[in-house]
């Protein structure tokens, strides 16, 4: 999809230091519904996945970190979907955060969201 001459998923607005795509513009300005109009309008939900993971981000750390509950209800199906890890003997459910390697992490997406007071 174009606008304007400019793809939908051209990086062109500025974060900080960093340009972003619509949809992870969206993202971090906690817009859900525009964010799921223009993934519906065929904006690059890969495209949001590789710019989050150049910036080093954990999507579902920073939502609970934020206190984005709408993206938490979208994103939450998605995340059990791909990224839960069940052991076959156990009865336990492991929720990892997607970076393993950040150290300024104490808590995990859900104690996060906890703190937040999102999921109570």
């Amino acid at each position: 999809m174009n606008f304007y001459g400019l793809n939908i998923d051209s990086e062109i607005v500025e974060v900080g230091k960093n340009k972003v795509n619509a949809l992870t513009y969206e993202f971090f300005i906690d817009s859900p519904n525009i964010f799921k109009f223009l993934k519906d309008k065929g904006a690059s939900y890969d495209g949001f996945v590789k710019k989050i993971g150049k910036l080093n981000l954990d999507t579902m750390y920073y939502i609970c970190k934020h206190g984005y509950l709408e993206f938490l209800n979208y994103f939450l199906p998605v995340f059990i979907d791909k990224e839960i890890e069940v052991e076959e003997k156990s009865d336990t459910l492991f929720l990892d955060s997607e970076d393993r390697k950040s150290v300024y992490k104490f808590y995990t997406p859900i104690q996060k969201a906890c703190e937040k007071e999102i999921l109570l």
